[in-house]
């Protein structure tokens, strides 16, 4: 116990020392240790608690030797490439032409795994013309499992497939097919006798007539219309195609082809129906303006105010001045003054109250004016313009003949 004593207790009677001996008191040995502290935990009254590992020098010092290498993410070796092949593909569907893809220069086809554990990775597709010496190939994902090609209407072509697996290992290839392209479509019809066909232009419309031979191809005809020149089959269809029987008659009426003049006498045959102001004289199937003052030609007609009404008249003999067609009610809608000879159309939305057309000339206008129209135009009137029209002939199966046109028709 701490503290000054005259007695010693010994706790283990082994060793006793005997009379003489020299007693020592305190610490008999002590040992340090190289020791690396991992931490130090509080303990009781301001005590400390440390832990540690030995320092074990040796470790560094085999680490220092030690020759890491490059990390990589890579886990254990390369797997081994699956040498299994897929099984022969299967065509699912092979078709052409106008029966088989609404196209007759076109082919499309369809395939699909065949027997087999091992997945397909990709196809190739092999094709060439009948009897050519190389292969035209063509990879597609399996995912796809089809495609398109493009051979001419009558072509006799080749096909072969082989399935490949991720690996690149091939399958067995399939036998060759042999396809003609639109071989399903029948003869194309001949083409229409032109010296049959009409094409009249009428007020806001066309009327297309035509007649068919006794050519038994023949089923339909496909009449197509175009602002442009150039036809567009896609595009330009007017209509479904016209079923057809040999040696009948047929008419088709382009936009509304119902529309009437509201002028009287627009050609000047007679004139009473016209009111002419200074200047103004009716003979010889036209209306013409003198010289002399500012006037007016015009006529008393029945519209609606807030409709549209096309204008179209021919102006000829002018050498000088200019003529501008009007509107009148309880205002005035004019179109732009004309200054050349020709035929002139306009567009002009009548105003409130509507009563009189009108074709106003200036001082010096010296023309004459012939063939005036005025009527209402609707949704389905064609557009002012120049239209062109074809028509082409077209079997039971879609298979088209020759095209005939452009008949080019102007729309007032």
């Amino acid at each position: 116990m701490p503290g000054l004593s005259r007695v010693v207790y010994l706790v283990e009677t082994d060793l006793m020392p005997a009379v003489g001996d020299l007693v020592m008191f305190g610490r008999t040995s002590s040992q340090a240790t190289r020791v690396i502290v991992r931490g130090i935990e509080a303990g009781s009254d301001l005590s400390s608690i440390v832990h540690a590992i030995p320092a074990a020098e040796v470790i560094d010092e085999i680490l220092d030797a030690t020759e890491i290498p490059a990390w990589s993410s890579r886990v254990g070796a390369e797997l081994a490439e699956d040498a299994a092949a897929p099984g022969m593909p299967v065509w699912i569907e092979v078709a052409s032409g106008i029966t088989g893809t609404d196209e007759a220069d076109q082919l499309v086809y369809r395939i699909g795994p065949g027997d087999g554990v091992e997945p397909v990775a990709t196809y190739e597709i092999r094709h060439r013309i009948a009897g050519a010496p190389n292969w035209t190939i063509v990879l597609i994902p399996a995912a796809a499992a089809g495609g398109v090609l493009d051979y001419a209407s009558g072509i006799t072509i080749e096909l072969q497939a082989v399935a490949l697996s991720a690996y690149g290992q091939p399958s067995a290839a399939t036998a060759i097919l042999t396809v003609t392209v639109g071989g399903a479509d029948g003869p194309a019809p001949a083409a229409l006798d032109e010296s049959t066909i009409a094409i009249t232009a009428l007020l806001g419309g066309a009327l297309v007539q035509f007649a068919v031979s006794d050519d038994p191809a023949t089923a339909e005809v496909q009449v197509y219309r175009s602002t442009s020149a150039i036809l567009d089959r896609e595009t330009d269809a007017a209509g479904a195609p016209i079923s057809v029987v040999a040696l009948q008659s047929y008419s088709v009426a382009l936009g509304d082809t119902a529309r009437a003049t509201l002028i009287v006498d627009g050609n000047f045959a007679e004139g009473s129906a016209w009111d002419t102001g200074s200047g103004w004289s009716i003979a010889d199937g036209m209306a013409t303006h003198a010289v002399s003052v500012a006037s007016a030609l015009s006529q008393a007609v029945s519209l609606i105010a807030g409709k549209t009404y096309r204008v179209s008249y021919t102006v000829s003999g002018r050498t000088s001045g200019t003529v501008t067609a009007q509107l009148i009610g309880s205002s005035t809608v004019s179109d732009t003054a004309i200054s050349t000879n020709g035929d002139h159309a306009a567009a002009l939305v009548a105003p409130a109250s509507p009563t009189t057309f009108t074709l106003l000339a200036s001082s010096d206008f010296d023309g004459s004016i012939d063939d005036v129209t005025l009527y209402m135009e609707t949704s389905a009137c064609l557009s002012q313009d120049t239209h062109y029209i074809w028509l082409e002939p077209q079997s039971a199966a879609g298979v088209p003949g020759q095209i005939s046109g452009p008949w080019a028709v102007v729309i007032v």
